[in-house]
């Protein structure tokens, strides 16, 4: 039996070398980061043997806002995890193994955060999914395609918010909010430009008392999903 000994041991080597890449290196999560940062609170998934496209990637429908609840799916059959549940900022975010891939979980107390983006990115491999803090008042941007000007302008219960389309977004359409200090929307219209980029504006009248810091908000939601592609906000004042 001894002189088999090395025969087997190239029958073995060489049934190693011919299996797939899946078979030997799944795409798999390590580690889930949190982070505090103005006006966001910044998660990381960090992952290894593989690469994912925000195209394997999708939110699922419902609101962080009224329930404080998030899930984004990962479609990457045979993908596995071995990161940690974390804590921290206020949120609670664990990923698990599905038939399709993988979930990412993510719970915090409802209006903590108002709407969440997210994007991948490589070398390395990680996830980055932002959560917005409803009541921050920071000037904030993300995706770089909407902008609002400082010539917006504030007086008894009416703001003009005026900004400028940088990149086209899907439709010539988003959303314009004004929220008041606490987070909580007082008045909301759609704008649709009639050009894919310039400038644009719109009136907005609220009810709000006593004279208090809000913000006024552009956001370009994603077709896909719903997840926040385009985002800028700044403080206003709301005067009574």
């Amino acid at each position: 039996m001894k002189p088999l000994r090395p025969i087997a041991l190239l029958v073995a080597f060489a049934l190693v070398a011919v299996l797939p890449a899946s078979a030997s290196a799944a795409l798999t999560a390590t580690k889930i980061r949190i982070g505090s940062h103005t006006g966001f609170v910044r998660v990381v998934i960090d992952f290894t043997g593989g690469t994912i496209t925000d195209n394997n990637v999708e939110l699922a429908s419902g609101t962080i806002d009224s329930t404080g609840n998030a899930r984004l799916e990962i479609a990457r059959a045979g993908a596995m995890t071995t990161a940690a549940t974390t804590s921290a900022s206020g949120a609670r975010v664990s990923i698990v193994r599905v038939s399709t891939g993988l979930r990412v979980r993510i719970r915090a107390t409802p209006h903590r955060f108002k709407f969440l983006g997210y994007k991948v990115m490589h070398s390395p491999e990680r996830l980055v999914i932002d959560l917005y803090r409803r009541a921050s008042h920071a000037t904030l941007s993300r995706g770089g395609c909407l902008r609002i000007n400082n010539t917006t302008t504030s007086t008894s219960r009416r703001v003009v918010a005026r900004g400028t389309v940088l990149v086209r977004i899907f439709e010539n359409t988003f959303r314009v909010r004004l929220r008041r200090s606490s987070g909580a929307v007082v008045a909301a219209k759609t704008v649709t430009t009639a050009t894919a980029t310039g400038p644009w504006s719109t009136e907005l009248r609220h009810t709000v008392t006593p004279r208090q810091t809000g913000v006024v908000e552009a956001v370009a939601f994603s077709a896909k999903d719903g997840a926040v592609q385009c985002f800028y906000q700044r403080p206003v004042t709301l005067r009574p």
